[in-house]
């Protein structure tokens, strides 16, 4: 008789494989008994859906590009790509305010673009401070009314996070969480009245 031991990171690893081919599973395609669609007309609809270059309005060469809506067809990665082609060019832009943040001591060393149509955003980057006990996720939008938009659309999502605020400064919003029991108020409020100075 053969005994299997098998250790937690056995179990991990055996345990994303079969996540990930579950997942490989979902996205295979299911032959149709009915005709498919012509390739032609598809890629057409497809471009014609997605925006090729931001729309821009007659102020300081702003953009007025909303976040398209993601298509069946394009994958998150895509998805991020877009929406780093379609910034809209506004101030203050993700890295003025994670300058801001750095300058005043709640530098983000890892940071990471996340899906902006999320919040009805246009752009999104995120990350945690060196210490870990607060997290900011800064968004770019169109114009101010988007942002204040945005931020309700936020604050309803995760309305049962208490640690969570976000703000609206012009056409960007910061959101600020606390990841520790025992936060920076003082640094977290140094970070507020900065960014709504911007």
């Amino acid at each position: 008789m053969v005994r299997f031991l098998a250790t937690r990171p056995a179990l991990a690893t055996l345990a994303t494989y079969a996540l990930l081919g579950a997942l490989g599973s979902l996205s295979c395609d299911k032959k149709s008994e009915t005709a498919s669609p012509d390739p032609a007309s598809t890629a057409s609809a497809t471009a014609a859906a997605l925006p090729a270059k931001p729309v821009t309005s007659g102020a300081a060469g702003a953009s007025s590009a909303a976040p398209a809506p993601m298509g069946m067809d394009q994958s998150f990665a895509g998805r991020l790509v877009q929406e780093s082609k379609t910034r809209p060019g506004l101030k203050p832009s993700v890295e003025d305010v994670f300058a801001m943040a750095e300058g005043l001591g709640a530098a983000v060393p890892t940071k990471q673009q996340t899906i902006a149509a999320t919040y009805k955003a246009s752009y999104c980057v995120g990350g945690f401070t060196t210490s870990k006990k607060l997290s900011i996720n800064v968004c770019e939008y169109p114009d101010e009314a988007a942002a204040t938009a945005g931020m309700a659309v936020s604050n309803r999502m995760f309305k049962s996070l208490t640690r969570r605020t976000v703000y609206v400064r012009k056409a960007t919003t910061m959101a600020l969480f606390e990841t520790d029991d025992a936060p920076d108020k003082a640094l977290e409020k140094k970070l507020t009245d900065a960014f709504l100075a911007m």
